[in-house]
């Protein structure tokens, strides 16, 4: 209702008894809520109408007008006609009849002058909350009317969002509800809690055991829970329910007095006594263990100084002396690391580097200089000069969409040094190390504290990648891993682990950046990788498996050896299934720790420590190897100066992962003890976590807000931040009569701030590398595959490195989203069909190969790709039945609710047998095909051809594609064309006309490809002989030997010593392992009647021996010719790989000479 303004009060307006007010210019009607009926009268009328004169009040009473009053607080009601005040509603109406002649009074308020009643007890009610003047703003204008305005010009339903007015309510909240609904849901005020849950009387029931005081129990505990009132309070603490939970609670508190963290805003819920018991439990311990435990270390570095110190071996000796002095605190590293580097360093061998690419001619013309073909050849070389740093990296970007382009976008490096020294190197506000931290009962755990010894050391080069970078010292890299003396670096540990103490020269580390994405000239954007000497490393991955048996919460999965993301994602996946189920609450938040590794304060690692029951010394352990500690970081070409790191995790120690977690336990501890969380198998989940991606999973909205403000103190205490943008929350609802749930857009909020929404249910949550749906489904599509496969196909690469990036990117990426999402056998099937086809386009491979030829082992000749309507399945059963053995009881009984689904050959099958089944289904389905016939022959080969498909760059990219059309008989002959036909003219060579022109023709009959034979043979032969004289031989090649009238020259004659050796050798097109070893037998018979005029020509005593080497003209290789090779003296396995790759490449050149 709009009411009477001051101004026209004191001018006279009338209240009538339909509820009209009367002013000199208008009459307003009120009488219909929210609807304003306006309507002009003229100034005679009005000031007839409205005088507040005895004349008037006649006027009035006999137009049945009312009289208005004013209420302007207790005991004060105002005449609006004549001014007179009364104190009483009865005083009011006797003042109406006897003043105004009036039977009806109306009653404004005097604060809004809008409100208005007919009796006094109504504005009284509405006078108290009540907020003043109302502004009527202009349609249009967007600015307030004053007492001086005229309200019959403006229209009072006025939009907050556009300033657009409307005359009525009901057209502004169509209004606000067809144009601003985002805004105006924005803007509503947060839902309030009238239901008590049972997760909020508990903590009510515990938070009344903490008060120390009997009184004024209500008001306390609404200090502590200010969305309630005292009075809800009251009422709920004589309820029954609430007198069970306080008993339970109580003796709770009776049998488990833990030590829980507090802060200094919370109130402890533990009597004073615990804090007593728990240094009392530390001190069960004996007070000399510790002294047992380093003396026993002592007495192992004494026993190697004792043995070694007098002995013949150098380098022990060296390292003994190296350990006497260093238990009285002499650090002479510097003078045993260069006995270190030559006894362990290995220098690179010749070949074994890639050679880099000689600068290709700038011969072209400069007018051409932007043409098409030369962008396309730029563009190839930046792509492989890519390919040469980063290949995975490089594939990956393709995948993705990312344009590679030859300038490095990188930050400057001051920016660098600016961003890592404040992150880094900056000491001020970090958390302080706390002495009287106390242990945890339930943390406390059993661990190696024996020497180390050469099997532990043994075990830590096992798992380390050999391929691993070399620290500051640039030489000890993970080819040096071979050649260390495990017993020697033992008594190195043992050493460290007395003192406590690294060597200072190890104090030293680089950090290279690896971009993350977005802008990269912000170094933000950049995730540092800290690299310590490997020795230093091989340390902390000994100490790490010794303390792998910590207790760490079932919640965490991540650096665990489990599963941890099939684990994690499932466990999310069956939460929302559940909840659609069983028309369930379910409140998901997705939280990203920004610079989490980067940030954990080292107080805090050493608090947690002390949490699991460490001892000083290990302690001391770890403070030491991250005490004084520095790094550079290189980018490109350029180095940064030392920065120092005083707080964060080395990313690239084998230890920080184990950190990390001792960290982020007592976060998942403090939830999982919190009695919040979903129930998913019958237990609650509150959290899920791997390493710093949590997702908070709550029941009601309660308990997530009290789980959101548990964390949010925690990382307060740990001084953690977290990444609002990549923060994503999820609330399901249930719809009311429906059994469906609803996605709820109402937000949630961190630390005051509203955190992104799922809105629909189309969105999604992103978790672990997928997308997560709304409905508990993993969203993939195969549009997304059919989109990596185009980009892979039209990248400037070779055909070798685009099998390669599919097999080792790709699929890796296929595989991955596949095992976790609940994909049909006919996507399955879709897919493999798939990625065979574009791996046929690739190889030039369309028309011939079979398809089992795809799915063959490499060491059979095939691509090696799966079939992922059987591999998928079966992973997913293998998955299920670990997760069954898992100690995590949740993770064990949701495994029973993955679907699953196989086919009748691995149905029933352990995992290896399952595999084998596979694999024997492809080799039956390629030797019934008719090329699959020809190859049996192929698979006797001792040599197998894994170098093929490896991406190793041995063969140019046209010899690739010739060479795996030989290997699988797929090369274009007229018999090959034409399947079938017996006709001559139509499979006669197309060269020679003289026979059917067939693969065994064109490679060793065919008299047009005779050069190129004769080629194929001489390269084999001279690579034989310079194999040879690297290894000692004298060698001459095709030397004439003269008997009984016939001249021979085999194509190597050899000596060494007073031994010699006739060699030849023959490339047959092997059909079966019988004409290989016929050919063998044939040249060996050949030339043994040659022994005697050899030694006599080459004047050797001893004896000659005659070696006859067949290598098949598609790589055939016997296990007899590389029995020949060693006993040569060569290395087989070299020789053998070599040989089969020179054959092949000369058939490649063969066929090529065929064509061209």
């Amino acid at each position: 209702m709009i009411g009477p303004s001051d101004q026209e009060l004191s001018n006279g307006a009338l209240a009538t008894k339909e509820g009209r007010v009367c002013t000199p210019a208008f009459c307003t009607s009120t009488s219909a809520p929210g609807k304003i009926n306006a309507t002009k009268s003229s100034p005679e009328d009005d000031s007839r109408r409205c005088r507040g004169t005895a004349t008037g009040a006649s006027t009035v009473a006999a137009g049945g007008i009312g009289c208005a009053f004013g209420y302007s607080g207790p005991r004060s009601l105002k005449c609006l006609q004549c001014e007179e005040l009364v104190k009483t509603e009865n005083e009011g109406r006797e003042h109406a009849k006897s003043k105004h002649l009036s039977e009806s009074v109306t009653i404004w308020c005097c604060k809004c002058n809008a409100f208005n009643r007919a009796n006094l007890k109504g504005v009284v009610s509405h006078w108290g909350s009540c907020k003043g003047p109302v502004a009527v703003v202009a349609p249009g204008a967007g600015t307030s009317s004053t007492a001086d305005s005229d309200p019959g010009d403006a229209a009072p339903h006025v939009c907050k969002f556009c300033e657009r007015a409307f005359t009525t309510a009901t057209g502004l909240g169509l209004h606000v509800q067809k144009s601003h609904k985002d805004e105006h849901n924005k803007a509503l005020p947060t839902k309030k809690i009238f239901k008590y849950e049972d997760a909020e009387v508990k903590d009510l029931a515990r938070a009344e055991l903490t008060l120390r005081t009997k009184g004024r129990v209500n008001i306390e505990l609404q200090k502590m829970f200010p969305h309630r009132t005292v009075q809800s309070i009251a009422n709920l603490r004589k309820s029954e329910k609430y007198r069970s939970f306080l008993d339970e609670a109580r003796s709770e508190l009776e049998q488990t007095p833990s030590v829980a963290s507090t802060t200094d805003d919370e109130v402890s819920t533990l009597p004073e006594t615990v804090a007593e018991e728990e240094h009392q439990e530390m001190a069960e311990e004996p007070a000399d263990a510790e002294e047992l435990i380093l003396e026993g270390i002592k007495a192992a570095i004494n026993f190697f100084v004792s043995k070694y110190e007098f002995g013949p071996d150098s380098l022990k000796r060296e390292v003994a002396r190296y350990l006497k002095e260093g238990l009285v605190d002499s650090d002479c590293w510097s003078e045993l690391e260069p006995l270190l580097k030559d006894a362990w360093f290995i220098k690179e061998e010749h070949g074994q580097k890639k050679a880099k690419r000689k600068p290709k001619s700038k011969s072209l013309p400069r007018l051409k200089r932007t043409g098409r073909a030369f962008h396309r050849r730029e563009k190839y070389a930046i792509c492989q000069k890519s390919l040469d740093k980063d290949f995975s990296g490089t594939i990956s970007k393709i995948l993705d969409g990312v344009e590679i382009s030859e300038a490095e976008v990188r930050p400057e490096m001051a920016k660098i040094e600016e961003v890592y020294q404040q992150r880094l190197g900056n000491t001020s506000g970090a958390l302080p190390e706390n002495t009287d931290t106390p242990v945890v009962e339930g943390l406390r755990f059993e661990r190696k504290t024996a020497p180390f010894d050469a099997q532990e050391v043994t075990r830590a080069i096992r798992e380390s990648n050999k391929s691993t970078a070399a620290g500051p010292d640039r030489w000890f890299n993970g080819r040096c891993l071979k050649n260390l003396d495990c017993e020697t670096v033992a008594a190195l540990f043992n050493l460290w682990r007395f003192k406590q103490k690294i060597p200072s020269a190890l104090r030293e580390n680089r950090t290279i950046l690896l971009p993350k994405g977005g802008d990269l000239t912000d170094a933000n954007n950049w995730r540092p990788l800290t690299i310590g000497s490997l020795l230093l490393r091989l340390y902390a991955k000994s100490l790490t498996t010794r303390w792998s048996d910590a207790p760490i919460c079932e919640r965490q999965k991540a650096f665990r050896p489990v599963d941890g993301c099939w684990e994690n994602i499932n466990l999310l996946l069956g939460a929302l299934k559940s909840a659609h189920k069983k028309r369930r609450q379910i409140n998901l938040i997705s939280i990203d720790l920004a610079k989490a590794f980067d940030n954990i304060q080292h107080g805090a690692i050493f608090n947690a420590m002390r949490r699991f029951g460490f001892s000083p010394s290990e302690i001391s352990v770890v403070k030491d190897l991250y005490t004084n500690v520095w790094t550079k970081i290189s980018i490109g070409n350029e180095i940064s100066g030392p920065i120092n790191i005083s707080r964060g995790v080395k990313q690239g120690c084998p230890l920080s992962p184990f950190l990390f977690n001792l960290v982020l336990d007592e976060l998942i501890n403090e939830l999982q003890s919190s009695g919040y969380g979903y129930p998913v198998e019958g237990f609650k989940v509150p959290v899920l976590a791997y390493a710093d991606d949590l997702i908070l999973c709550g029941a009601t909205d309660y308990e997530t807000k009290r789980m959101v403000e548990i964390t949010e103190k925690f990382f307060a205490r740990q001084m953690l931040a977290v990444n609002l943008k990549k923060c994503k929350a999820l609330r399901l609802l249930p719809v009311k009569g429906k059994r469906t749930l609803k996605v709820s857009s109402d937000p949630m909020l961190w630390k005051g701030e509203q955190l992104p929404m799922v809105k629909s249910i189309d969105d999604f949550i992103s978790y672990l590398g997928v997308k997560v749906s709304v409905t508990g489904k993993v969203i993939w599509s195969v549009d997304q595959l059919r989109l990596w496969l185009d980009r892979v196909m039209k990248a400037p690469l070779k055909p070798d490195q685009k099998i390669k990036g599919i097999k080792e990117v790709l699929i890796g990426r296929l595989t991955y989203q596949l095992r976790l999402s609940e994909a049909r056998v006919c996507e399955l099937r879709r897919v493999t069909r798939m990625v065979r086809k574009a791996c046929k386009q690739i190889l030039h491979m369309q028309l011939g190969a079979p398809n089992a030829w795809a799915h063959l082992p490499l060491r059979k000749c095939g691509l090696g790709l799966p079939d992922f309507e059987l591999t998928i399945p079966l992973m997913r059963r293998a998955a299920c039945e670990k997760m069954k053995s898992s100690p995590d009881p949740v993770v064990a009984n949701i495994s029973e609710k993955i679907p699953t689904y196989e086919s009748g050959l691995t149905r029933g099958l352990d995992v290896r047998a399952a595999k084998r089944a596979i694999q024997d289904k492809y080799e039956q389905a390629y030797l019934s095909t008719q090329r699959g016939k020809l190859m049996n022959a192929r698979w006797i080969s001792a040599v197998k051809p894994y170098w093929l498909h490896g991406g190793t760059g041995v063969v140019k990219a046209g010899e690739y594609v010739s060479i795996n059309k030989l290997v699988t008989r797929t090369i274009e002959t007229r018999q090959f064309i034409h399947p079938g036909v017996t006709d001559f003219e139509t499979l006669k060579c197309r060269r020679c006309g003289k026979a059917v022109e067939t693969d065994l023709h064109v490679l060793n009959e065919c008299p047009f490809t005779r050069l190129a034979q004769c080629r194929r043979h001489n390269f084999i032969a001279d690579y034989l002989g310079k194999v040879l004289v690297d290894h000692g031989w004298e060698v001459w090649r095709e030397r004439l030997v003269k008997k009984d009238l016939e001249n021979f020259k085999p194509d190597l004659i050899c000596r060494k010593g007073a031994e010699g050796a006739i060699i030849d050798v023959t490339v047959p097109y092997e059909s079966n392992e019988a004409v290989l070893q016929s050919k063998e037998r044939f040249k060996e018979a050949k030339y043994a009647g040659l022994k005697g005029q050899v030694a006599e020509l080459l004047n050797i005593n001893g004896g000659v021996k005659v070696v006859g080497i067949a290598v098949g003209a598609l790589g055939t290789i016997l296990t007899s010719t590389l029995e020949k090779a060693k006993g040569l003296g060569l290395d087989p396995v070299k020789v053998g790989k070599s040989l089969q790759i020179s054959a092949l490449r000369g058939s490649g050149h063969v066929w090529k000479a065929f064509r061209s």
